[in-house]
């Protein structure tokens, strides 16, 4: 949606708000979409991909075809409800299926997959810029239809006792405790998302630098995602996760100083692969194996975690720049950092730091 933008807000006569309504229709969706998910995928958690993968479909089509901008609102606000069903199913799905001990790889690639996709979401845009908009759209909904062959073809694991259990609030409160990490790492992200570009370009930077900053990021963090999943497989989630926020912590704090251009892109790069690729696996793989212990829904953790990491996202992107404004830059940075050494502090409370029994 970024680069496309400055088309609608021209198109449309949008203000500043306005726009902005337009690109976090999507994330307030997923907010809704995500327990949704959770409780389907509870229940049939194929019926549930299913139905998210369709909804998704019929939004990608609808916006394609949108000619005024409250319709274009309404369906980004759909495909982000779809969004939220389709994440917390498949991963509710995801780490049923796999065995614990394997579990730390399959969910690093999992999210390593997740964080390629929004490194190619840019590059579409783009090309839907160059005037392809309508088919752009019209077929991405043709291909998220497309998915459903092979979900049809894959074992349902509706059966997993470990989607079916109780959601009480006890039981979900290492789930909860574990999404408390990820909204920091969200709110992270979203800050980071929001504020680096525009010391970038005060700094003189190009929109094509600041955009290669964003798209390394997102590579190196899927290469961390996947090896700091072999790092839980073999030591539990605990300590990858906890020297993986004391690493961005480290760089929020050095980010905030006064740096030179190039290494400020440098250190945004290592933030966000310590923050996107190093911590959002071993949160869930923390979530699932806390949730396991204390004989709770998987489906409801996977949606905890979700919801956690789409509000903590909206939280920093929003709340970030408004605290930047206010005192200065380096106050929301700052906050971040100490949030992040909290919560390195904080988890080895959510399940003990060995590996689960193999």
């Amino acid at each position: 949606m970024t680069p496309l933008l400055p088309h609608y807000a021209a198109a449309y006569h949008l203000s500043k708000t306005g726009a902005g309504l337009l690109a976090a229709s999507y994330s307030v969706g997923f907010i809704l979409g995500a327990p949704l998910g959770g409780w389907a995928a509870a229940r049939q958690v194929r019926r549930a991909l299913l139905g998210g993968l369709a909804l998704f479909a019929a939004a990608a089509v609808a916006f394609a075809a949108a000619s005024t901008i409250d319709t274009l609102d309404a369906t980004r606000f759909v495909q982000g409800i779809a969004g939220g069903v389709i994440w917390s199913a498949a991963l509710a799905w995801l780490i049923v299926a796999v065995a614990p001990r394997e579990r730390g790889v399959a969910v690093g690639t999992a999210f390593g997959a997740a964080t390629t996709g929004t490194v190619l979401g840019p590059v579409v845009g783009t090309i839907a810029v160059a005037g392809a908009g309508g088919w752009i759209f019209a077929a991405l909904g043709v291909i998220s239809a497309g998915l459903a062959v092979p979900i049809l073809r894959a074992d349902d694991p509706s059966d997993a006792g470990g989607l079916l259990r109780g959601a009480s609030a006890a039981r979900l409160r290492p789930a909860l405790a574990a999404g408390a990490l990820v909204a920091v790492v969200g709110a992270t992200l979203g800050a980071l998302g929001v504020l680096v570009p525009l010391r970038l370009a005060a700094r003189g930077a190009s929109g094509l630098e600041v955009g290669v900053t964003f798209v390394g990021a997102a590579l190196v963090a899927a290469l961390v995602a996947r090896l700091v999943g072999g790092a839980v497989n073999r030591r539990g989630p605990s300590t990858p996760l906890r020297i993986c926020l004391l690493v961005c912590a480290l760089c929020l704090g050095a980010i905030a100083a006064p740096s030179a251009g190039f290494l400020l892109a440098a250190l945004t790069i290592l933030a966000i692969a310590a923050g996107a690729g190093g911590c959002i696996g071993p949160c869930v793989t923390l979530a699932a194996e806390a949730t396991e212990r204390a004989g709770g829904s998987l489906a409801a953790a996977a949606a905890a975690v979700n919801a956690s990491f789409a509000c903590g996202e909206i939280a920093g992107a929003s709340g970030a720049p408004a605290l930047a404004r206010t005192l200065t830059e380096a106050a929301p940075l700052g906050a971040l950092a100490v949030l992040a050494v909290a919560a390195a502090t904080l988890a080895g409370g959510v399940v003990p730091a060995q590996p689960s029994a193999r």
